[in-house]
C-alpha cells in the first residue's frame, strides 16, 4: 500500500467517523459504516487514479456504501416483540417461532390475495428474474414489472390489515 493512502486513512480518521455518524445517527453504526469503508478501500485501492482526490474518493465509497445498507435494511421485515422479558432465556431471545409466526402470517396473506398476484408473488419467491418471469408467463416485461408492483403493494395491504391487532407491526 502506497504511504500517502496509508497517512490519509489515518490522518483523517476523525473526519470519517463523524461522516458517518451523520449518515447513521448512532455511534456502534456507525463505527461499523466506517471499518466497512475501510476494507472496502483497501480492497478495491487499484480502482484510485492517482492524483485525484482520495478523501473524496473514500467520502464517495463511504456514502455507497450507506446508501445500499439502508435499502437492503428498508426492505427486510421489522418485527416487534412483545414481552421480550418473556421470551428470553439468558438474556438471549429465540427469533425462530416468530419467525414461523411471521411465515404462517405471509403465507395465510398471500393465500387470501387474487390467483395473478399470488402466482406473480411465488414466482419472486422462487427467484426468478423479471425477464425469466414474462418468458415463462409469455408476457411483455413491463407487463410483469407492472403486475410485480400491484401484487406487492396488495400483499403489503393484506398484511397491514391482518395485523392491525397482532404484534407485528
Amino acid at each position: 500500500m502506497d504511504l500517502s493512502i496509508e497517512r490519509v486513512l489515518v490522518k483523517d480518521q476523525e473526519y470519517f467517523k463523524m461522516m458517518a455518524y451523520r449518515y447513521t445517527k448512532n455511534e456502534q453504526d456507525a463505527m461499523d459504516l466506517l471499518q466497512d469503508t475501510m476494507y472496502r478501500v483497501l480492497r478495491k485501492i487499484s480502482y484510485f487514479k492517482k492524483g485525484t482526490n482520495l478523501k473524496g474518493w473514500i467520502s464517495v465509497v463511504m456514502r455507497n456504501i450507506f446508501i445500499n445498507q439502508y435499502r437492503k435494511r428498508r426492505r427486510m421485515p421489522m418485527v416487534h416483540l412483545e414481552n421480550r422479558e418473556d421470551r428470553a432465556i439468558g438474556g438471549v431471545v429465540d427469533a425462530e417461532g416468530e419467525y414461523n409466526l411471521f411465515n404462517e402470517e405471509l403465507i395465510a396473506a398471500i393465500s387470501s390475495m387474487s390467483e395473478r398476484d399470488q402466482q406473480m408473488i411465488n414466482l419472486c419467491k422462487a427467484g426468478y428474474s423479471y425477464k425469466e418471469m414474462a418468458e415463462r408467463l409469455e408476457l411483455p416485461l413491463g407487463t410483469v414489472k407492472s403486475r410485480i408492483h400491484f401484487a406487492r403493494k396488495a400483499l403489503s395491504s393484506e398484511i397491514k390489515k391482518m395485523n392491525k391487532s397482532s404484534w407485528i407491526k
